[in-house]
């Protein structure tokens, strides 16, 4: 019995430790040329649970973009791999559904702010080459990537801290049509954080859904 109760007083404590473990996702995006790839690695107590999920843009099609999808554990062992379209009816179903979630969670925006005050940036590089061949409008296109580029890490900021100023780089090709570009993000938040905020959004959901069920007219 007093086995059992040393047991059962460790695992107690170790769930109590989960809410301050810290939660480390990595986003990497690259394009080269026609190809592009997206890679999401989530990393759990210092990488003993890691998550790699990769989708791989492999051709783009009339009917939309088709893509192959990976997901693989710490070891690499293949989980799941398949092979999906993506169409804007696709997108327009996805924007559909936040705009409903937005319908029906109160206060969405300021949980999902509380939520990133607590988030913290620890990397971010953005290059990007471009060139259409034509030297004016390559400048053109230099300049306001530079824009969209500040514009949007400066919005970002004001939400997120960083752990080390953010690398922009923009670097015009005048001599040949060429659009590169690769973005690698790294950012990390207490697993508390998180289930505070999914609770957040479960509760305020709950909450939309009876107001949504009480303002709906009784129809015979």
């Amino acid at each position: 019995m007093q086995v059992l109760g040393w047991i059962f007083f460790t695992l107690l404590f170790l769930l109590l430790l989960i809410p301050f473990t810290t939660l480390s996702i990595r986003f990497q995006y690259r394009r080269e040329g026609d190809d592009d790839e997206l890679g999401v690695t989530v990393r759990w107590i210092g990488g003993l649970v890691r998550f790699h999920y990769s989708v791989p843009l492999i051709k783009r099609e009339d009917e939309g973009l088709a893509v192959r999808q990976k997901l693989q554990t710490g070891k690499g062992k293949t989980l799941t791999g398949k092979r999906r379209r993506i169409t804007l009816e696709t997108v327009g179903r996805y924007q559909r559904r936040f705009q409903s979630l937005k319908r029906r969670v109160r206060d969405l925006n300021d949980t999902i702010r509380l939520f990133l005050r607590h988030v913290t940036c620890e990397r971010l590089e953005w290059a990007t080459t471009i060139g259409t061949g034509d030297a004016a409008e390559t400048g053109v296109l230099t300049g306001m990537a530079w824009a969209i580029k500040t514009a949007l890490v400066q919005a970002v900021g004001r939400h997120v801290r960083w752990a080390r100023p953010p690398a922009l780089d923009v670097r015009p090709s005048f001599g040949e049509r060429r659009l590169q570009s690769h973005l690698l993000c790294i950012v990390r938040f207490r697993l508390g954080h998180l289930i505070l905020a999914v609770t957040r959004l479960y509760l305020n959901m709950r909450k939309g859904s009876e107001g949504t069920w009480r303002n709906t007219p009784f129809r015979a």
